[in-house]
């Protein structure tokens, strides 16, 4: 392909020198401009996402930071947890293909990223997947192996969570079926594969954290197959950060354990909030009743 030329008018050595150098910048500003943005080689673009990404300078910019801040968390990150965050992006990349709104999609996946890594009261957090699953604890301390382990097992769960969409066409189709009785083969296939079904949303809010516990707050409801009402459940999660293991019973009522780490808690948020000269409030160390017994 020929050059692109540009003529020069006679002037004289001073306004000659100023004319090449602004020839020069216009010149690379115009090759800068027209380069891609995105995070790969768009004359590779695979796909309809790819091909409108190449096709955006704003799609290209947001890919690219996406890119950037993906790497960088990553970098930080050792393979107990790299695993998981690779998992969740290839997820992510998945659900991009069929996005209606592809800016909004991307925006919103960028600004997850830059508040993936947080550090609240000493402790660092890694948020995957915003309040829909709990957050993974970074920093090490006694008590935060059993805590990810219980992560673990909520990442584990929720794999159901979401039905296949086939699968409920299926039981539809069956439940619809003109040959359907109650003693029929029909009916023992939705007995066997629709009875139970259900979408299942969960909901995490850490409700207090500090490197001597973390409680969260856990909320599911379940969408049962053709359920008149969705199921809800709310559970508090309490484990210990200092040492090892869940918070008892005895320890959420005794002065010398739960109870404390509240009022230190509460202070320090008191101070946060309205200075050093705030005092923490009276708490009371003794329910009203006690549910042990």
């Amino acid at each position: 392909m020929p050059c692109r030329s540009w003529p020069i008018p006679n002037l004289p050595a001073s306004d000659h020198a100023m004319q090449l150098e602004r020839l020069v910048t216009a010149t690379l500003l115009a090759i800068s401009t027209g380069a891609q943005a995105a995070s790969f080689d768009c004359s590779h673009a695979r796909d309809s996402v790819e091909k409108a990404i190449c096709g955006d300078s704003r799609l290209g910019q947001i890919d690219q930071e996406i890119s950037e801040t993906y790497f960088k968390i990553d970098a930080s990150l050792d393979s107990r947890f790299r695993d998981r965050f690779h998992r969740v992006q290839r997820a992510w990349s998945k659900e991009r293909i069929g996005a209606t709104d592809l800016k909004t999609f991307m925006t919103e996946r960028l600004a997850a990223l830059k508040n993936a890594v947080v550090t609240v009261n000493s402790v660092t957090l890694l948020q995957l997947a915003g309040m829909s699953r709990p957050s993974y604890i970074l920093t090490q301390l006694p008590g935060s192996i059993n805590y990810n382990k219980w992560v673990d097992q909520i990442w584990s769960e929720s794999a159901s969570d979401h039905l296949d969409d086939e699968r409920i066409a299926k039981c539809d189709a069956l439940s619809n079926s003109p040959d359907r009785n109650p003693n029929g083969a029909i009916q023992k296939q939705i007995d066997e594969n629709c009875d139970g079904l259900g979408t299942t949303t969960r909901s995490y809010e850490i409700n207090m954290l500090s490197p001597d516990l973390i409680s969260v707050h856990e909320s599911t409801s379940n969408d049962g197959w053709h359920a008149v009402h969705p199921s809800n459940d709310d559970v508090q999660h309490n484990c210990w950060l200092s040492k090892s293991g869940r918070i008892k019973s005895d320890e959420m009522f005794s002065t010398h354990g739960y109870i404390k780490v509240i009022k230190q808690y509460v202070k320090q948020h008191q101070i946060d909030d309205y200075g050093k000269e705030a005092t923490a409030p009276n708490i009371i160390t003794k329910p009203a009743f006690d549910p042990r017994n």
